[in-house]
């Protein structure tokens, strides 16, 4: 169970919010990870943002992922 976090993008929701290369996701939500086919399955939906669970340096962390808000556009 897990999948270890090979890169985080800089300046991403999950930079932001304190995930770092290394760290082994173990959920998303309440969504167990087993691959990655997970990951896409758990971030499905129009979230604002997501519960993550996982380990780093053998210890458990729980993180809040906020995902930015749509622009809306206005018509002219």
């Amino acid at each position: 169970e897990g999948l270890k976090v090979l890169e985080v993008t800089p300046g991403s929701p999950a930079e932001k919010a304190g995930v770092k290369k290394g760290d082994v996701l173990r959920k998303i939500g309440s969504k167990a990870l087993y691959g990655v086919d997970d990951i896409r399955e758990a971030l499905k939906g129009d979230e604002s943002g997501y519960d993550l669970s996982l380990d780093r340096d053998g210890k458990k962390v729980d993180l809040k992922v906020k995902l930015p808000r749509p622009l809306r556009k206005a018509e002219f």
